[in-house]
């Protein structure tokens, strides 16, 4: 885990790396300053390490990117979400789907 930028962490790893991306969901609530998913997509379509990428695909927009650069993914894995009171929900527990795709 780090704090540093992900181009910067991204662009210094190498063939003996292991990536974990978990970016934020591609909303309104985030820009291109704090994730450019499409540019994050051509860093690791380009990558010489190993990476895995999670994404719930919330918007026809990350289904989009993540399929047309991608592919189908990898795993499909069904989560509970958690309650809180900020959801579109009212606090009710959902069930949603996280896709993972990975390259190693």
């Amino acid at each position: 885990m780090t704090r540093l930028d992900y181009r910067e962490v991204l662009r210094e790893c190498g063939p003996d790396d292991v990536v974990f991306c978990d970016p934020p969901y591609i909303v309104r609530a985030y820009d291109d300053r704090m994730l450019d998913h499409l540019e994050m997509v051509g860093l690791l379509k380009a990558a010489n390490f190993r990476w895995m990428l999670t994404e719930g695909m919330l918007t026809e927009y990350a289904r989009t990117l993540y399929l047309g650069a991608f592919g189908e993914p990898n795993f499909r894995i069904e989560v509970q979400k958690v309650m809180h009171n900020s959801n579109s929900s009212g606090g009710k527990r959902l069930k949603a789907v996280e896709y993972i795709w990975k390259k190693f």
